[in-house]
């Protein structure tokens, strides 16, 4: 089997997810942790929308 960098890095995200999901299930209560990785124009939109969905 060849080893890419495509191959590494989708396999690489599937462990994390697989490997986060149950702490996101668990921590079900209070308010959301959310991360926006990039501070441009999309990443601030973002931010703003999420934290007025989450104020109230």
């Amino acid at each position: 089997m060849k080893l890419d960098r495509r191959t590494f890095l989708g396999t690489a995200t599937a462990a994390t997810a697989a490997l986060s999901a149950p702490m996101a299930f668990a921590a079900g209560h209070g308010k959301p942790n959310v991360v926006v990785v990039g501070g441009g124009a999309g990443g601030a939109t973002a931010a703003r929308y999420i934290a007025k969905d989450s104020a109230g």
